[in-house]
């Protein structure tokens, strides 16, 4: 196996490597590698082509379409010329194709590369760039594709009266009869379509807020008072979901 070496004004380092890895909990989890198993098949690439590990970032819980991601970034930060960038796959690094091509780049710009245990296409010629970006583009329709039939699911259960997390949604209260699933609660309810008939007659959010905080009792609220924070998110989880 070929040994990769990075040249800065001259010289010749030897490659070294950062090993970075990402889980996200999903249902089929049991078919996803988790951080501990990434870090084993990471660290075993890096055994057969001699590349002394100097660090390991992780960020377990985060997806890959998040950039708020401090192991990746700190990963990122440790990059230096000769050094190498490890992951299992590429969807560990990104399920987006512009959030992808920031990390390569960055790479690239501290004189170091990223390479990936399983799917490894660590050139820089316009064929391999391509050929990441087509990987990087299936990961990110995956990614929606799940989400979308997840959100579905669940809107279905709630529409069955299933109880879906910890707190129903506005609206919505537990079934006194069963922890299992949810019933409307009727003032809630009415609050809901309250302000959607305002929001119809091109009431703000402000002035719905107002209007609901003069009548408590009529309008609860699950708070100390309505905000137009609320109100917005009420709206679009009815724009986004419907009436569950």
């Amino acid at each position: 196996m070929a040994r990769y070496k990075f040249k800065k004004k001259g010289e010749i380092t030897e490659p070294r490597a950062i090993i970075y890895t990402r889980f996200s909990p999903r249902p089929d989890e049991e078919k996803s590698e988790s951080c501990e198993t990434q870090k084993a098949l990471c660290e075993e690439y890096c055994r057969k082509r001699n590349y002394p590990v100097i660090g390991y970032h992780e960020d377990p819980i985060k997806s890959g379409n998040d950039e708020d991601r401090p192991g990746l970034w700190a990963a990122i930060d440790q990059l230096a010329p000769g050094v190498v960038l490890v992951a299992w796959r590429y969807d560990r690094l990104a399920r987006s194709v512009y959030l992808q091509e920031i990390i390569f780049r960055a790479a690239k710009n501290a004189e170091s590369r990223v390479e990936v245990v399983n799917g490894n296409v660590y050139s820089d010629k316009p064929e391999d760039v391509m050929l990441r970006q087509i990987v990087a583009s299936f990961n990110e329709y995956d990614r929606k594709v799940t989400a979308a039939r997840i959100r579905h699911a669940m809107i279905q259960h709630m529409k069955n009266g299933r109880k879906i997390g910890g707190t129903p949604p506005y609206g919505w209260q537990p079934d006194p009869n069963d922890d299992s699933k949810v019933i409307p609660h009727e003032k809630e309810q009415d609050a809901v379509d309250q302000i959607k008939v305002w929001h119809a007659e091109g009431v703000s959010c402000r002035r719905t807020s107002i209007w609901l905080n003069k009548d408590p009792d009529r309008w609860p609220c699950r708070g100390k008072r309505w905000t137009n924070v609320q109100i917005g998110r009420i709206l679009a989880r009815e724009r986004k979901y419907g009436n569950l």
